[in-house]
C-alpha cells in the first residue's frame, strides 16, 4: 500500500481513536460538574458546555494534525511496502462513518430549513423595527421570531406575534434576536450539531445540545436589559398561548419561542436580570482552543513523535 494511501488510512484511525477518549472525558466531566454548571449565569454555562461539547472534535483534530501526522511524516520509511489487512481497512472505513455522520447529518438540516426558509422569503413583507438586519414579516400559523441565515442573517416575526405583541414588548424581542446575532449563535450551533466526533451518536451529545440552547436563550433574555425584562416575559406568555394548537416548525437555528426551558426563563426575566454577560467572542471557547493549540506546538519534543510512530507500528501489527 502506497505512503499516501497508508498515512490517511491511520490519521482516520487516529481522529476516531482520539474522538473517542474526548467523548468519554467530556461525559465524566458533564457528570462531575453538572450541578455547578447548572448554577452558572447563562453566557458563563453556555460556555461552558460549548467547551465540553466541542471538546472531543477540539482534541483529535489538534492529536492528528499536531502529533500523528508529522509523527508519521517524519519516521515512516517511504519504500517501506506495508501490507494492510482487511480488519484494519474496515476499521478505518467505520471511523469515518461514525466520524462524518454530524457534518452530513447537518449539511441535510441546513438545506430543509434553507427551503423551508426560502418559501416564507418569497412571500415575506418587509417591516420598519429597529433591528441591526432587515426584518420580514411572515404569514405562518406557527407564531414564529427567529434570527435565520449566517452570512445573511435577517430577523422573521410571524404576523400573529406582531399583532398579538405591544410595541415595547416587539422591542424586548428584538433586542432578544439582536443579541443572538451579536454572539454568533446561529453560527456556533452549526458548529455544535456538525461536531465530527462519537458525540454525535450518544444520548449525551443531544442533551448538551438542548442545554447549550437552553443557556443562549436565556443568555439573550438577559441582553435585553433590565427595563425590557417584563416585557420579553410578557411577549414569552404571548407567543407560547399562540402557539397551542399549532404544528411546530423544524429546528431552526435561533428562535424565540421554544418549550424546553420556558418557566426557566420566565424566571429569570421576572427576577433582576443581570446585564449582557458575553460578545461572540467571549460567549465561544476559541480562544482557549487557540492558546491550547500554540501551547502544545510549542511543547512537543521530537522524541515524543518517534515514540508515538513506534506506538502506531505496534497497532498496525496488530490489526494485521
Amino acid at each position: 500500500m502506497s505512503f499516501l494511501v497508508l498515512g490517511t488510512l491511520l490519521a482516520v484511525l487516529a481522529f476516531g481513536a482520539a474522538s473517542a477518549v474526548g467523548s468519554f472525558v467530556a461525559a465524566m466531566a458533564w457528570w462531575a460538574l453538572r450541578g455547578r454548571i447548572e448554577k452558572l449565569a447563562p453566557a458563563r454555562r453556555a460556555r461552558f458546555i460549548l467547551t465540553l461539547r466541542l471538546l472531543p472534535s477540539f482534541t483529535s483534530i489538534v492529536f492528528t494534525v499536531v502529533f500523528f501526522i508529522p509523527a508519521f511524516v517524519l519516521h515512516e520509511p517511504r519504500d517501506t511496502v506495508e501490507v494492510t489487512s482487511a480488519t484494519m481497512v474496515a476499521a478505518a472505513l467505520l471511523a469515518a462513518a461514525l466520524l462524518l455522520r454530524g457534518p452530513i447529518a447537518t449539511f441535510v438540516a441546513w438545506r430543509r430549513t434553507r427551503q423551508l426558509v426560502q418559501g416564507w422569503l418569497a412571500g415575506a413583507e418587509p417591516i420598519a423595527l429597529e433591528a441591526p438586519v432587515p426584518t420580514v414579516l411572515v404569514e405562518l400559523p406557527f407564531p414564529v421570531v427567529a434570527v435565520v441565515g449566517v452570512c445573511r442573517p435577517r430577523i422573521v416575526v410571524a404576523r400573529s406575534v406582531k399583532e398579538a405583541c405591544s410595541e415595547e414588548e416587539l422591542k424586548a424581542v428584538l433586542e432578544h434576536e439582536t443579541a443572538h446575532l451579536k454572539r454568533g449563535d446561529n453560527f456556533t450551533r452549526h458548529l455544535v450539531r456538525g461536531a465530527p466526533d462519537l458525540l454525535t451518536w450518544t444520548n449525551l451529545g443531544s442533551l448538551l445540545e438542548r442545554e447549550w440552547s437552553e443557556a443562549t436563550e436565556e443568555a439573550a433574555d438577559r441582553c435585553a436589559g433590565a427595563a425590557l425584562a417584563i416585557p420579553l416575559a410578557s411577549a414569552l406568555v404571548k407567543v407560547a398561548r399562540l402557539a397551542v394548537g399549532t404544528s411546530p416548525l423544524p429546528a431552526l437555528e435561533t428562535a424565540l419561542y421554544r418549550q424546553s426551558g420556558l418557566a426557566r426563563r420566565i424566571g429569570y426575566l421576572t427576577g433582576i436580570p443581570k446585564p449582557c454577560e458575553s460578545s461572540f467572542v467571549r460567549a465561544t471557547p476559541w480562544p482557549f482552543f487557540a492558546a491550547s493549540i500554540a501551547l502544545v506546538i510549542a511543547a512537543t519534543p521530537s522524541g515524543w513523535l518517534h515514540r508515538l510512530h513506534t506506538f502506531t507500528e505496534l497497532v498496525v501489527a496488530l490489526l494485521q
